[in-house]
């Protein structure tokens, strides 16, 4: 959002000179512009403050994890009956 701002600006400049990016209209947007810009970026430090100790991919840490308990039990399993999972 910060980008798209700037990217407003040098727009406004370019069309209609100086005045063009002062006035209070273009102001008011490019308020409202930067406003949202800081807006999402206190929620995406929210976010990475709330899964910072998250895995990224929690299937394979999932999978890691089971491996390391897994315990080998030698009895068969009879042919006749479904396997139990």
């Amino acid at each position: 959002m910060f980008y798209l701002t700037l990217y407003y600006l040098k727009f406004r400049f370019k069309s209609y000179g100086i005045l063009g990016m002062l006035s209070p209209r273009s102001l008011f947007y490019v308020f409202q512009l930067l406003s949202l810009s800081a807006y999402l970026a206190m929620g995406e430090q929210i976010y990475l403050f709330k899964t910072r100790h998250l895995p990224d991919n929690t299937f394979v840490e999932k999978m890691k994890k089971d491996f390391k308990n897994y315990k080998y039990e030698p009895k068969l399993q009879p042919w006749g009956e479904k396997a139990q999972a």
